[in-house]
């Protein structure tokens, strides 16, 4: 397993940079993307990235615009990550990855993006071109949508009177009216009809209550989505889930499950 450092931005210059775990033996892998939460760095990825990868995937963990310093960050970050899904898909064949079967992870804020670009890829309002994804310029706006999606610590609800959720949004809902509404992601329900969905979350989280879990499991199930939802009694950090060895074995293991169904 070689970690590499690449760019996937390249329509205004390097703007994000992803990294990349695989293993040495050919594949064909599957190929995930992983992206943190908010105000954090990709550095708390790297304990499930590398596992995955070392279990037998190509792994691509990546960073985003509009989490650190907390900042405005809608649509970029929405953008960001159909970017690297698409770069994923793009370039995994270089690395022993199947560009045709991608799950999706996201912890915390990264659950909240996540979701939104695993219903709506590039279908998700933003400025056309954004992104490249890749060095040629093409630029398949379908291969932005995972197969799969694995919500672990996720956010799913934003909140009016919550001061990040307006600077993350440029405004109030009174001053960013077509944000906010955008920004929901329940409606964003019913694209990508055919996404597998795992929902792994911790009970005693001192962060987010799991209302964030569960009302996001009750909607996809009864919009008819592929969904499984796992509450664990272990985690009382938020980022004990991410810890390998230790809780973060359990997400590996729902990727694992995640990444089974959509084969």
């Amino acid at each position: 397993m070689t970690p590499r450092l690449r760019c996937f931005e390249f329509a205004n210059g390097c703007v994000n940079l992803v990294d990349i775990y695989y293993p040495e033996n050919a594949g064909p892998w599957p190929v995930i993307v992983t992206i943190h939460g908010r105000p954090r760095t990709p550095a708390d990825m790297v304990p499930v990235a590398r596992e995955l990868a070392r279990r037998g995937a190509v792994v691509y963990n990546a960073d985003y615009r509009g989490v650190r310093p907390i900042s405005k960050g809608f649509p970029e970050s929405i953008i960001d990550v159909a970017c690297a899904v698409r770069f994923a898909r793009a370039t995994a064949g270089g690395y022993g990855g199947d560009g045709d079967h991608l799950v999706l992870v996201g912890h915390s804020m990264g659950g909240y993006v996540g979701s939104l670009v695993s219903l709506s890829g590039d279908r998700f309002a933003g400025p056309a071109g954004n992104c490249l994804a890749d060095e040629g310029g093409a630029v398949d706006r379908e291969a932005a949508l995972p197969d799969g999606f694995v919500h672990v610590a996720g956010v799913s609800i934003i909140h009016d009177d919550l001061l990040l959720d307006w600077i993350y949004f440029g405004g109030s809902p009174a001053e960013k009216p077509d944000a906010w509404r955008r920004g929901e992601i329940l409606n964003h329900i019913g694209g990508n009809p055919d996404l597998v969905v795992g929902i792994i979350f911790e009970r005693r989280d001192p962060i987010l209550g799991d209302l964030h879990a569960t009302g996001l499991h009750r909607a996809l199930r009864e919009a008819g989505y592929d969904v499984r939802l796992r509450l664990t009694d272990e985690g009382t950090t938020h980022f004990d889930i991410l810890e390998v060895p230790g809780l973060g074995e359990r997400v590996v293991r729902m990727v694992e499950e995640v990444v089974a169904r959509t084969r």
